[in-house]
């Protein structure tokens, strides 16, 4: 390491310098580590001391518990409920409610399941849905488990299955009836 010796200011001292070396020679020369034109000569000191513990705070309102009981049906609650009381001295009744009427069926609500050819071996392999607007809706199946589904709707034709079981069945619009696999209809 190179000793030089400077008259006057750092930073002057620091710019003839920089003339003539880089500016981590310079650094170098210095004893220092450059920041723009300063010399930062710090050097990190320890961690501080943790400081004491703040006082203690007024302390809290007190607490409220709160407990539920079953109550049954009667004049107040028609359909029985639950009372919530609190020490603190609230509460509250919670009202269980009415049953609700049925809802009227949608268009495409199910209205009836219908299994032609049952006798067949591989049962479950045609199944006809019903719908409340009066569509009928096909699920056939190459085996009973589900595999490769076929969904259609029908119009009113004489159908019956490719697979070697030979299901048939008319449907009238209003009806299905089969033969196969024990005779058998149903009508709407």
């Amino acid at each position: 390491m190179k000793t030089v010796t400077f008259v006057g200011s750092l930073i002057a001292a620091a710019s003839l310098l920089a003339c003539s070396h880089a500016e981590t020679e310079l650094g170098d020369q210095l004893g220092c580590t450059l920041a723009g034109n300063n010399c930062d000569q710090s050097v990190p000191g320890p961690q501080g001391l943790t400081g004491q513990v703040g006082a203690v705070g007024p302390t809290g309102p007190a607490g409220s518990a709160c407990s539920a009981t079953t109550v049954a049906a009667g004049p107040v609650a028609p359909n029985g409920g639950a009372q919530i009381t609190c020490t603190d001295g609230t509460g509250a009744l919670l009202l269980n409610g009415a049953p609700g009427a049925a809802a009227a069926p949608t268009p495409y609500t199910i209205m009836q399941v219908i299994v032609p050819c049952p006798g067949l071996p591989g049962t479950n392999k045609e199944i006809l849905l019903r719908f409340a607007n009066g569509n009928v809706l096909s699920s056939v199946s190459k085996t009973s488990g589900g595999v490769e589904t076929r969904l259609s709707l029908l119009e009113p034709n004489t159908y019956t299955t490719t697979d070697g079981r030979m299901c048939g069945f008319n449907f009238t619009g209003s009806s299905v009836s089969w033969a196969a696999g024990g005779a058998g209809s149903v009508s709407w």
